[in-house]
């Protein structure tokens, strides 16, 4: 039980860091999806959307982070199952701030990962436990 709290409250935190209120008004109209066959996703469990609209989302079973454009040409893919830098165990929530950093919610790892839009790994923060700055 205490996993799927933590869980819950990073993804929020992540969001929370990365998100911009938008107010749409009028009808939605469904645009097109993006064949599964292409992208080989296995459980994707976040999404984000960087100022230029390349769209990236967290690769969950796959261990890793996919990039495509706004019509859904592959860009590029980043990560694999482990745990160091660059490497991911279940990654969940995602993000993008203002300067195109990527923010990547290692769920089993119990940490944050930092990287720059083309995946270059910058900086991880957070360790398992209950003290300030750990993750359980």
């Amino acid at each position: 039980m205490g996993k799927r709290i933590f869980n819950l409250l990073l993804a929020v935190a992540v969001f929370l860091l990365c998100s911009t209120v938008v107010k749409a008004e009028g009808e939605y109209v469904f645009v097109r999806q993006w064949p599964e066959e292409i992208m080989g996703l296995r459980e994707p469990a976040g999404v984000a959307v960087d100022n230029s609209g390349n769209v990236y989302v967290a690769d969950r079973d796959n261990h890793r982070i996919q990039k495509f454009d706004s019509e859904g040409t592959f860009k590029i893919q980043w990560g694999n199952y482990g745990w160091d830098p660059g490497q991911f165990r279940g990654p969940a929530g995602i993000c993008v701030d203002s300067s195109g950093n990527v923010y990547v919610a290692d769920t089993w790892n119990d940490r944050i990962q930092k990287f720059d839009s083309e995946g270059t790994f910058k900086i991880q923060w957070g360790t398992e436990g209950w003290d300030p700055g750990q993750f359980r």
